[in-house]
């Protein structure tokens, strides 16, 4: 590929990039940047077929795309030294394409985009699996270089980790539990359900393990002091911020955070991702050891709800993991 062609192409995506940047959410922005930055990799490293790079207008053509999408979606495309807590993910390739569709709309483009790649299901977590999960969330192990409020994390993550194995719920639904849902001897929680593809909503109550009430009891103990410094009226939600410096959700705004607030549903998965990858190290020298896959949603498929119980009567995923608890 020409220099020029490059240097054509690359100009011509800087100055959109500088032009609508300014207009944007901080949120939105940083996304662009990044897929800018993506693409001009793309470009620099010979991702693209030739001729594709003589301007904006080939470099947003569907062949171009294309193979930039390829080789995105498959995080070939990362900025040197950046560093990742998760795995490419479906909804990173869905924000991937709004992106490239915002850049080429302010250009006057309007290129087809490739759909969003499904990832292929895993199987769910065996038991063998899952309590090894349990005993390492219960173990008080934060990953290494974690910050001294890690312990704390730990403990919401060991209770949110209860709740997903004793209920199946997904992390937004999981992320949504509030204080009046538990039961005040914390014997079974009431979850609302969001099923996918526009279903009903419901709420389903369930039991809860000796294990998960142990843990939901450590968290609610620091919950309380954690909210106590706030002032004033306190948040419902179950889940909250354990130090300074993150992100909540409040309606439909977006803040900077202090220990104490409600969190967003990804705080809860990246927690877990980070988690899981700490486990993975642990055992990398295991031969017998397989790879556990970092999404939460492989865990609730694994989980075992009991419909059919009274609320009151403890559920039981595993009489291992439960024992894990008294330790």
């Amino acid at each position: 590929m020409a220099e020029t062609e490059r240097c054509r192409a690359l100009v011509e995506l800087r100055e959109i990039v500088d032009r609508i940047t300014p207009t944007l959410s901080s949120s939105r922005a940083e996304q662009v940047r990044w897929v800018a930055g993506e693409l001009e990799r793309a470009v620099t490293y010979d991702v693209l077929p030739d001729g594709c790079c003589q301007g904006l207008g080939s470099l947003f053509s569907e062949l171009s795309l294309a193979w930039y999408f390829r080789a995105a979606d498959a995080d070939d495309l990362r900025a040197t030294g950046r560093r990742y807590t998760c795995q490419p993910s479906e909804h990173s390739a869905a924000v991937r394409r709004s992106i490239v569709a915002l850049i080429a709309s302010a250009a006057g483009l309007h290129p087809r985009l490739p759909q969003v790649p499904q990832a292929p299901l895993r199987d769910p977590l065996t038991p063998q699996q899952r309590d090894a999960v349990w005993r390492f969330v219960s173990s008080g192990v934060t990953p290494t270089g974690a910050k001294p409020s890690s312990r704390n994390v730990m403990i919401r993550l060991r209770a949110a980790v209860g709740v997903v194995m004793d209920t199946g719920a997904r992390s937004g639904e999981l992320a949504a539990i509030q204080l009046p849902d538990l039961a005040a001897d914390l014997s079974h929680v009431t979850i609302t359900r969001r099923p996918q593809r526009g279903a009903r909503v419901y709420t389903e109550t369930l039991p809860l393990s000796q294990a998960t009430q142990g843990a939901l009891g450590q968290w609610l103990d620091l919950r309380d002091r954690l909210v106590a410094g706030l002032g004033g009226s306190t948040p419902t939600a179950l889940w909250v911020s354990v130090c300074g410096g993150g992100r909540s959700h409040s309606g439909t705004t977006t803040a900077r955070t202090r220990p104490g607030l409600p969190i967003l549903p990804d705080v809860l998965r990246v927690q877990y991702a980070s988690t899981i990858a700490a486990l993975n190290g642990k055992h990398a020298g295991d031969p017998a050891w397989v790879m556990l896959p970092r999404r939460m949603e492989v865990l609730r498929r694994a989980s075992t709800p009991n419909k059919h119980n009274p609320a009151g009567q403890a559920a039981s995923w595993s009489s291992e993991s439960n024992a894990a608890t008294a330790a």
